[in-house]
Parts: structure tokens; C-alpha cells; sequence
């Protein structure tokens, strides 16, 4: 102890440093006293908020799988979520269940991609609960609320398409047709053009051997569609797919089609759609088989002339000569003739086609002439073709199934004359004159008739089950307003006029010959129209559906 100082002090100053220390304790003690409901709140905040968001993933994952239960079995989409739900977690309840259509197109914002519609392909699903908290209670917090949605969809596709079968094979029309679509001689035997006509190929697999001719490997099928292309290449990966299948006549023929056509070229994204494949490389096991004539044609017309003039000589007995100008118009903008799709806003149409067809009959006697007289026939039909669209793809139901819906377009047909120059120019209507059937110095024959087919035609419906899709089967719609042929219509209802020069014949016997020679030649007439429209795919008052590959994927998650 330091001199001078006694032990009172020191005893003060120790008592002093005690007071001051445990003033300090209580100041701890108060201080976390006031603490504790913001610890608590931390507690809550860390312990229940885990709680929600295990219960938020939970309850996502019940939402997940109830829309893919709705979207599976669209039939019964409401029960069959309601039940998954309970099964799921007692806890839970549905909001609601909504059947319909998704899009899965980036172009559209993500809210707007599912679109209720109760035909759709897809489900949407909206979940609640409530997750019991803990801590939180303290402030009066006995549970929080927690909604989750999920979307699935179906993915299924189908490829269809619309035209016209050539049904009755006539060498002579198919062989004047194909030279002039190529613009050179194209000359098939029997067999060659029997085996052209029956042959089908798939033309995912002839898309594949195009991006190989076409030095395009690995690009998608968007690419491959908006590429010109040679059409000489088209027709190489035609034929070389033929003989892979084993059709070897076939791809044998279409190889002598393709020799002949010079150095066209054609974007094939105008003849097809290919909807979701679009930006892929593959087709992931879908098909889409196609009547071989029908492609080929198509494919000869988009990329080559459009205006052909065919001399089918005489080839019917009685008919001295047969004579045809075809115009072959553009199909409407963003209408394909094959679509691959998911979806039911794409429409297939066949093309505009005006065919003016001018027969000449053998030379005759007629009642009040002294001389042998030919009678001519000038018939113009115009076909605007028929369309088609996906109406409903069922992956549910057993047998799986597409129906399509068809129409049938306006037909004009006349006995009469026309500009040949005005047939390619679609743009103006063609109204044709009264023919002069007979011409002679002294006497003239004249006639005209009229028949129009398809205005305002309703909506066909057309299923498709799988059997019939892998047979390749065909549905045919027609006209409502019936018509057993269009030159055996137009020459029933034809009105024949005479003009003479002072003589004195007899009117009614030689209009009955006239008629009665006419009558004769409408069959073969006909049969030739149809030879020539159905080769090129263009039917006169129907169309033929046919759905060329199905695929039925799994029920997935979308959005």
C-alpha cells in the first residue's frame, strides 16, 4: 500500500468497482429482455418460412401431377384431378380445372400460351392449402395461404392433306401432262406409270434426303422449307427414297420424270407445313406418307410452267381430235398443300385450276345437210379447289383418332368460248361466250350451258382412326349439289340454237342429231377431265382427306 494511505479508501474504491459491474448485468438483463420478440421474430421468420416454402413445393408438386392426370384423360378431366388431389395430401383442395389448347410458340408471352377451350390438348390446374406456423402464433399468425398452377399438354401431331386420286389411269393424258410440266418429252410405259400412281412415301424421309442433296446437313426443317432448291434434287431424293422401301418402278419412273426437268427451282415450305417441326432436325418417329403422283405434280407445278397446252389427238371413238389449255393458279398465301401440325388453324387447299377443253367430233350427215359436218365441243371449267383443316386429334380414346373437317369450292363449268390469252390471269372472272357447235355456209349450230357447284358449302366432318391412317385410306368429300359428270350435266342442260339461210330443213331432227352426238362423246370427255384434274390434284366438286401419320407423345409439363 502506498505511504499516506489508509485501508478505509481503498475498501470504498473496491466496493465502488463492484456496484459499477453489476449495474452493468442488469443493463444486459434489461437489454435482452427488450430483445426477445425481435429474437422470436427471427425464430419465426427462419423456422415457418421453411415450413411454407416445403409445403409451396409440396403442394407444386401435387399441381404437377393433377394436370398431367386432367390433361391425360381430358374426358374426365375435373374428377380425375379432384381425386389425385385428395389421395395426394388431405390437406390440399383443388380451385379449378380448366380443359384447353396451349401454344407453344415464343412469339406469344408466356401468360397468353394456354387458352381455355374444352376440345384443347391440354389442362390447366390450380391447387390451395394452408401451412400451419409455429413461432409466428405469437403474433397472431395461425397458418398462411398457398396457391400453385400447373399447365400440361398433350403432344400430339398429325400431317393430312387434300387433292384429288387420279381414278381412271389413261396413259395418253398422264404422259401429255408430265411433258408439259417439265417442258420436255416424258414418255412411261404401262407398269412405270401403274406403279407412279399407286406408290406412297414419306416425306419426312424424303426432307432428310433433300438436306443431304442440298448440302444442308444438320439444318432444321425450317431451313430446309424456305431454302430454293433444284427441283431436280427434290425428284433425285424422291427416287432415291422409292428404291430404299423396295418400290423400285416407282422410283425408276419418278428418276425419268426428274431427267426431264431442267433447272427449276422451288421452295418446298409453299407445298408444306411443317408446325412444330419446324426448328427441328427430326421428326422424333412421326410420319407423313403422301401419294407419290399427287407430290410430284405438286412439286412440278410450284416450280415450273402453269400454263400447258395439251393435243391428246383423237383416242375416243367419234372425237377427231381433243384438244386442252390448263391454267394452274398459286394456292392462297400460307396455305401448304401437306401440314404437319398440333393445331387446328392451318388450312390445306388444293391450287386453282381453269382447263378449257375443245373436242372435235368425227364428220357426220346431219338431217337437212348434204354434206358430212363437224360439230365442236368447247367446254370451260374452273375449280377453285377444295380445303381442310385439323378439327380434333384423340390420343385418349381406343382406337387413337384425327378428324378432319373439308369443304368443297365453288365450280364453274360452261359450254362455251373463251380467250385462251385470260385463263392464267386468276385475278379476272371468266365468263364464257355462247360456241358455235356447228358452222357450215348455210347453216350454224350455236349452244350454251351453265353448271356451278360448291357455293357456300358447309364444313364436312371426316375421322380418321389409326387403321385407317396406316392403311393410307382416303375420305372423300363431295358437292352437295349432286352432279353425275360435269360434260354429261352441262350437255343435258345445254340450250342449241339453229341459224339458217332460207332453207327449208327441219329444225327438231337436226338439233335431236346434234344433241344425240353430243350425248354420245360426254362419258369419254368426262373421263378425260377427270384424268387430268385428278393428276393434278384438283378434284371437280370433291376433294379426298387423307391423315398421313399420327403421333401420340406423353402427357408433359408446359409453361
Amino acid at each position: 500500500m502506498p505511504r499516506g494511505m489508509t485501508l478505509r479508501p481503498v475498501l470504498l474504491w473496491h466496493l465502488l468497482l463492484w456496484r459499477v459491474w453489476r449495474d452493468a448485468r442488469a443493463g444486459v438483463g434489461v437489454f435482452v429482455a427488450l430483445a426477445m420478440p425481435l429474437l422470436a421474430g427471427f425464430a419465426a421468420f427462419a423456422v415457418d418460412l421453411g415450413t411454407v416454402q416445403l409445403d409451396a413445393r409440396r403442394l407444386q408438386g401435387v399441381a404437377d401431377a393433377a394436370a398431367l392426370a386432367a390433361a391425360g384423360d381430358p374426358a374426365k378431366a375435373d374428377a380425375v384431378a379432384r381425386g389425385l388431389v385428395a389421395a395426394s395430401w388431405d390437406q390440399a383442395a383443388v380451385v379449378r380445372v380448366v380443359p384447353g389448347r396451349y401454344r407453344a410458340d415464343a412469339g406469344i408471352p408466356l401468360a397468353q400460351r394456354f387458352v381455355a377451350d374444352a376440345a384443347g390438348d391440354a389442362a390447366q390446374v390450380q391447387v390451395t392449402t394452408r401451412s400451419p406456423t409455429f413461432f409466428a402464433k405469437v403474433f397472431g399468425i395461425d397458418d398462411v395461404p398457398i396457391v400453385r398452377q400447373a399447365t400440361a399438354q398433350r403432344r400430339a401431331v398429325t400431317s393430312f392433306s387434300v387433292g384429288s386420286r387420279l381414278v381412271g389411269l389413261d396413259g395418253g393424258v398422264l404422259n401429255a401432262l408430265l411433258s408439259a410440266l417439265t417442258g420436255r418429252p416424258v414418255t412411261l410405259g404401262v407398269l412405270d406409270q401403274g406403279a407412279l400412281v399407286s406408290a406412297n412415301v414419306d416425306m419426312v424421309h424424303v426432307l432428310d434426303r433433300v438436306r443431304v442433296r442440298a448440302n444442308m446437313s444438320g439444318a432444321d426443317y425450317a431451313t430446309v422449307l424456305s431454302s430454293e432448291v433444284q427441283v431436280g434434287d427434290v425428284l433425285a431424293a424422291l427416287t432415291d427414297t422409292l428404291n430404299a422401301t423396295g418400290q423400285g418402278t416407282a422410283g425408276g419412273a419418278v428418276g425419268r420424270i426428274g431427267a426431264a426437268v431442267g433447272g427449276q427451282t422451288i421452295k418446298l415450305g409453299t407445298l408444306i407445313d411443317a408446325g412444330p417441326l419446324a426448328h427441328q432436325a427430326g421428326a422424333g418417329g412421326l410420319s407423313a406418307r403422301v401419294p407419290v403422283l399427287a407430290f410430284t405434280t405438286a412439286v412440278l407445278q410450284s416450280g415450273g410452267a402453269r400454263r400447258l397446252s395439251l393435243d391428246l389427238g383423237a383416242g375416243v371413238p367419234g372425237v377427231a381430235s381433243r384438244k386442252m389449255s390448263v391454267a394452274i393458279g398459286e394456292r392462297a398465301q400460307s396455305s401448304p398443300w401437306l401440314a404437319i401440325t398440333d393445331k387446328g388453324d392451318t388450312i390445306v387447299r388444293t391450287a386453282q385450276a381453269r382447263i378449257y377443253a375443245r373436242a372435235r367430233l368425227a364428220p357426220t350427215l346431219l338431217p337437212g345437210l348434204s354434206s358430212l359436218a363437224s360439230v365442236d365441243l368447247p367446254l370451260f371449267v374452273e375449280a377453285a379447289g377444295a380445303e381442310a383443316r385439323l378439327k380434333s386429334i384423340d390420343c385418349a380414346a381406343t382406337p387413337r383418332s384425327v378428324t378432319l373437317e373439308g369443304r368443297v369450292s365453288p365450280v364453274q363449268a360452261a359450254i362455251g368460248s373463251v380467250d385462251e390469252a385470260q385463263l392464267g390471269d386468276f385475278s379476272r372472272a371468266i365468263t364464257p361466250s355462247s360456241a358455235r357447235l356447228v358452222d357450215t355456209l348455210l347453216v350454224d349450230v350455236t349452244g350454251s350451258s351453265r353448271v356451278s357447284l360448291g357455293a357456300a358449302e358447309p364444313w364436312q366432318t371426316r375421322r380418321f382412326t389409326q387403321a385407317m391412317i396406316d392403311a393410307g385410306s382416303t375420305e372423300t368429300i363431295r358437292s352437295t349439289t349432286p352432279v353425275q359428270g360435269i360434260a354429261a350435266s352441262l350437255i343435258q342442260q345445254a340450250s342449241l340454237k339453229v341459224s339458217l339461210v332460207g332453207l327449208p330443213i327441219a329444225i327438231d331432227p337436226l338439233l335431236r342429231a346434234v344433241g344425240t352426238l353430243l350425248s354420245g362423246v360426254a362419258g369419254p370427255i368426262d373421263t378425260v377431265l377427270s384424268a387430268v384434274t385428278g393428276t393434278l390434284g384438283v378434284g371437280i366438286g370433291e376433294g379426298d382427306l387423307q391423315v398421313n401419320g399420327l403421333r401420340c407423345s406423353n402427357v408433359v409439363l408446359v409453361g
